[in-house]
């Protein structure tokens, strides 16, 4: 999975981090589209993938704090 930066339209929390210069990990839901409208969707087998993305996120911040 390529993880990058891209400009989105809507908003979030992670407005308010970002704002002040936070690093701000945001968007790590299911693929989708048609966002907050009667024809929002999700992709369903996305969301496998995206869990195993999060876990190792966590995983990852986990580690880091202990050498921290």
């Amino acid at each position: 999975m390529q993880i990058g930066w891209q400009k989105t339209g809507g908003g979030s929390d992670g407005n308010f981090t970002a704002n002040i210069g936070i690093p701000t990990i945001d968007g790590m839901g299911p693929v989708g589209g048609l966002a907050h409208s009667r024809e929002e969707y999700l992709e369903v087998d996305s969301i496998a993938e995206r869990f195993a993305l999060l876990v190792e996120v966590v995983r990852d911040l986990k580690d880091l704090s202990g050498r921290l």
